[in-house]
This record gives structure tokens, sequence and C-alpha cells, in this order.
């Protein structure tokens, strides 16, 4: 008898692990000790009474078992459904409706163990605390009275204290990104992770993204002058003429060797160029310039061709017989066949003789040839404060029927480095002069991989070219504001060669508090040093790096897929390869503090691509290799998840 004892004390105190106090309790209650003190029955009677004790010790273990395996279930199950309820929702209510909905979900009632109690509370801090019972009914501890074992599980889940969020989106959206629908994979598993990460009550912890598309450059849009400073030399036309002072009328034309003209007070001097049209009889004289030669008095001066040599009328040239009209052209130069153009603009122009101007919107009759066209310049020379002469290119040439003229409107520009255009020399030795956009390219000199601000070093001009045009993607800076991040994502569009260094770098000015005054007040960067703050970028790209640039134009040295050569600058890259920068720039963040996050899309035939993924993770299980598209949203969830940070308390 007291081996069956020490038996059932050893059942007794297993099953305590499993079934819990009040159980164990009950069975104590079966005063085994008086049940066996009886020694007077006989061995049948000891024998029926020690039978369903030996059945109930070992069938106490078989149940003790099995509840607890209804216990972790139930634990798994509160788990799971604390942790979805509170990554998807943060208003209390809707916390408790998820958390029932995934419980009942996830454990119905026709399984194992009835569960009963669930209960959901929403703490002031944001920590969401789930319990719930289950009764699990018993099969071979009925023989000792006790019909079921019910179990109980609590947790807690809760947001990681001052788990605040600044997040830099940095997304390729390159040409190649066309490719396999990948723009659209990115699209979907980027919204994924907005949906996630952005809470939709910010009241207590915040946590906002920015995003930053790049291709060729990225396009800084409203930003671009604080970042890379004003355009220059832009100056409003307000006028354009080839004549100069009153016209006069002519009276009389001689047939000699020079011919003699007369003008009643004239007012001209020897060497003054001038434009004559309209007379009769003689008219082989219209609509051609002339060099005024010895004046020989206040009404009459002597006639020469515009090469400066003397005009012979007296043989080829009929009789003059009336009117005609002298026009005094606003240049004088010999040996040009027209009347070249001067150009007054409203302010200092800054100019200098020599350089190349490009002039648009000039209305008017025929002064509209001064207009350049796509990848035209003109070259001045008679500068003043406000006044320049274009080249002989656009005067108003010999033969012009009607005299041309200025009636409104018209700006010009500069052409140099910081101009609204620049013309430069190709890398294949032609003349280009491409305009400014609204795009950035990478910053040099000694700011080149710092955050400090544009204030120290302006980053790079853009002047993309037309078959490789600034992205119309901009980027947007922190915000708490899922539409305008979604409307952002939704439009994103694929174009364009690959300067990942710049998007890099951009990732960066999103988050640091350096770059903070360029941005509205509620996309400011919070400080580094702000307690329980994360600064995060997330860097994707689907291949190669191709893009860097000398000047604000791609750079000779620039690889395959950056376009055509005749597009590139007649220089080497001044911070290098893009490669070399994009590492640079991470170690910047990284050093700041920064968690960098890195995703390559379809990457294993661009080896220097993912190299530079794998060198930009913050650590080796920061980076991921997504081969299609649900990789890709795999890699974005995987990030979103960890960014929650979500942690479980019992």
């Amino acid at each position: 008898m007291l081996g069956i004892r020490r038996i059932f004390d050893r059942q007794l105190k297993a099953g305590k692990r499993y079934i819990g106090r009040a159980t164990a309790e009950r069975l104590h209650c079966l005063r085994f000790g008086s049940f066996l003190s009886d020694r007077a029955g006989t061995i049948l009677v000891a024998f029926a009474v020690i039978l369903p004790v030996l059945v109930g010790a070992v069938g106490m273990s078989m149940d003790a078992a099995e509840s607890y395996l209804v216990r972790q279930r139930l634990g798994g199950t509160i788990d799971a459904a604390a942790l979805a309820a509170t990554a998807s929702e943060t208003d209390p209510d809707k916390i408790k409706e998820r958390v029932s909905e995934f419980f009942a979900a996830n454990y119905p009632d026709t399984d194992v163990g009835t569960t009963h109690d669930l209960n959901t509370t929403v703490a002031d801090d944001g920590s969401v605390t789930v319990s719930a019972y289950a009764d699990y009914n018993t099969k071979f501890m009925k023989v000792l009275g006790i019909d079921k074992i019910t179990v109980y599980r609590t947790t807690t889940v809760q947001h990681k204290v001052g788990n605040n969020i600044e997040l830099a989106l940095v997304l390729d959206i390159s040409g190649s990104m066309n490719d396999n629908n990948k723009i659209n994979d990115l699209k979907d598993a980027a919204n994924n992770l907005i949906d996630t990460v952005v809470y939709d009550d910010q009241s207590q912890y915040y946590s906002k993204v920015a995003v930053v598309p790049y291709s060729v450059a990225i396009n800084a849009s409203s930003y671009a002058n604080a970042a890379r400073g004003a355009v220059s030399g832009t100056a409003t036309i307000t006028n354009a003429t080839w004549q100069t002072g009153s016209s006069k009328a002519i009276t009389g034309v001689t047939k000699a060797n020079p011919a003699v003209v007369t003008a009643t007070a004239h007012g001209l001097v020897a060497g003054n160029k001038i434009w004559i049209s309209g007379v009769g009889g003689m008219t082989q004289l219209n609509n051609k310039p002339y060099i005024v030669g010895t004046v020989l008095s206040a009404n009459t001066f002597q006639l020469k061709s515009y090469s400066g040599s003397n005009l012979n009328t007296s043989s080829g040239y009929s009789t003059y017989t009336s009117g005609g009209t002298i026009r005094k052209c606003a240049v004088s130069t010999v040996g040009v066949n027209g009347c070249e153009i001067t150009v007054t603009t409203a302010v200092d122009h800054s100019y200098a003789n020599g350089d190349y101007v490009v002039i648009k919107n000039v209305s008017g009759t025929g002064i509209t040839a001064i207009n350049t066209g796509s990848n035209a310049s003109l070259q001045v020379s008679g500068v003043t404060s406000n006044t320049f002469v274009l080249p002989t290119s656009v005067m108003m040439p010999s033969g012009t029927s009607t005299a041309w003229s200025y009636t409104s409107g018209g700006s010009s520009y500069c052409t140099k480095l910081g101009c609204q255009y620049y013309r430069f020399t190709s890398a294949t030795g032609g003349t280009n002069v491409f305009s400014n956009s609204p795009c950035v390219s990478e910053r040099t000199g000694t700011y080149a991989y710092t955050d400090d601000p544009p204030s120290s070093a302006y980053v790079g001009w853009n002047y993309p070219a037309s078959g490789n045009p600034c992205l119309s993607n901009t980027i947007e800076p922190l915000t708490s504001d899922k539409t305008t991040l979604h409307d952002d994502i939704n439009a994103l569009t694929a174009t364009g060669s690959t300067a990942g260094q710049v998007g890099i770098g951009w990732g960066w000015y999103m988050l640091s508090p350096n770059w903070a005054s360029l941005f509205p007040t509620e996309s400011q960067p919070a400080a580094y040093s702000t307690k329980n703050l994360y600064k995060i970028a997330v860097i994707m790209t689907d291949g190669e790096l191709n893009s860097p640039y000398c000047n604000g134009i791609i750079a000779k040295d620039a690889t395959s897929g950056s376009g055509s050569s005749s597009d590139h600058i007649n220089c080497n890259a001044t911070n290098g390869d893009s490669y070399s920068q994009g590492e640079k720039l991470c170690d910047g963040m990284k050093a700041a503090g920064i968690q960098i996050y890195t995703i390559g899309f379809e990457v294993d035939d661009y080896p220097d691509g993912k190299a530079l993924m794998q060198y930009c993770a913050s650590d080796a299980s920061h980076f991921y290799n997504s081969e299609n598209g649900s990789d890709l949203m795999a890699a974005f969830q995987a990030i979103a998840k960890n960014v929650n940070d979500l942690y479980i308390s019992q």
C-alpha cells in the first residue's frame, strides 16, 4: 500500500505543474491515506479499490500532458492575436474587436479545449493585455472525479518605450524597373510598409516616412533652390531692335560713282550703317544695308556698299524717281550683309563679351528669329550693363522686305554652371546646351560625404539630356499622412539611368537635423540626440549604378546604361564612381546612428550593385536579396515588422 501511495504522491506533485493548484487540491480531498487505513477489507475489495487509483495515476499523467498542450496553444493564440491587433490598430475599441476576430479564427470552439472569458484591456501607455481560459475535458481523471482541467494564459504586447520613427524610403525607379513588372511590385511592397509603419494614432508616439525616388538624379522640386542655389544670369527683355533713331525720307539718289543720297537733315556721320527701302525707280537699292561714306552736307552724303567700297550706281541701276526711307542700323559693322540686333534688358544682366546666351519667348515681326531653339545659344558682344549685341547669324538680313520689329516679351539666360542653361563640350567633342531642371546631383568638395547643411555647401546641379530627363516623381519629406505617401508611391514611373549615390545622399538628408530648415516644420527631422528616437533608412536598387557627375552633367567615365556619350560632358566624375560614393555616404549615415536596411531586387547579375547593398546594410541581417516580386514584398514586410519593434512581456 505504501508503494501505491508513493506513486500517487509523485503523480500529484507532477500534476501540479500542468493542472494548477486548484485541481491539485481537489486531489487532496480524496483522503487517500484514510482510504488505505482500512486493512480489514478482502484482497478483492482492496484490488477493486486500488485499480481505479492505479488507472487514475497513470491517466493523470496523460491528461496533464494534454492539458499542457492546450495551455501552450492558448498562449500562442493570444500572443498572436495581441500582436496582430496592436500592429494594425491603435483605437482601443478596434484593438479589442481585432483580438476577438483573430482569436475566434485561430482557436475555434471545435478544437481541443473549450475557451472562455477572453478579455482585452488597453492601458494608458498603449500596451495591450489579453487573457483567456480554456477547459480541457479529461479522459482518465474522470475515475478520480475530475471531469475537466482549466488552464489560463495572459500576455501583454506593447510598443517599445518611446518608439518614435523617422524612416526614409530610398527607391530605385530607373528605366530597368519597367522590366518584369518590377515597378508595380515595388509599389505594392512600399505601400504595405507604409500601412504597417505609420501609426493611425500619432498622439503618443509618432512615425513618419520620407520618400526619395531616384533614377538619373533626384527631383528636389520646390526645395531645389535652397539645396543647390538659385539660378543666376536670367534677365527680362524689354526691347530687341536692329535700328536706332528716327527714319529719314530720301528725296534723291544720283547715278554716279559713288552715288550721292539726298535726305533733308539726315543726321548721319561717316561710317554709320543704314538700311534703305521703298525707293522708286532705282529699286536696286531696296532692302539692303549700306555704309555712309563722306558726309557732303547736312542733307547729302556719299553711299558705300556694306563691304565698305564706294557704291557705283552709274551703270546697271535705274534712275531714281521718288521716295525711299533711311533707317540707321543700331550696330555698324562693315562687311556684314544685314543689321545686327541689340537686346535691352530690364536689369543688369551680368554678361561679358564672348559669353553665350539663350533667348526665349520674344514676340514681334521677324525679330522672333533671335529665339534660340533646342541645344542652341548665341555669342554676345558690345556688352553694356543692360544691353548686348547678338551675332550676325540672327540679324535682319539683306533682302528682307518687311522691317523686323519687337512687340513684347522674352528672357535671356546665361549658359554657365548655375545658369538656367549650361553650354559644354560633350564627351564626343560636340557642343551641347542643356537646360537646368529641378533635379539635383551629388555634392562635391569638403562636404561631399557629410550631412552638413546646404548653407555650408550646395548639392550639385542637374542639366539632363532630353533622352535621359529629370524624373517626374519628387521627394516627399517626412510625413505621417498615409494618403500623401500612398499617392507618392502609386505615382512612381520608371525612367532614366541610375545615380544611386544621389538617392542615398538624400535619404540621409531627409533624416538629418542639419537639413531641417529646408523642410516644413511638420517634416523637419528631430535631433540625433533625441531620446528614444529611431532614424531608419531603407535603400532599394535593382542593379547597376551608372551615373556619376561632373559639373551637373553625367560624366565622361559613366558606365553603360547612362545614356549616349554625346550627351555626357568631356570630364570625368568629380567624386569618382557611384559605388565608392555610395559607400562613403552609408558610412556617414551609420556614424550618425541611422539604421540602414537595404534591398537588392534581382541584383544577382549586378555584383557591384549587390555588394553596395550588402556594404550599406547595418549588418548582414539588414540586407535582403529579393529575386522576384514575392521576395520583395516579404523583404518590405520583414523590415516593417522590425521597425514596428513590438515585443511581448508576460
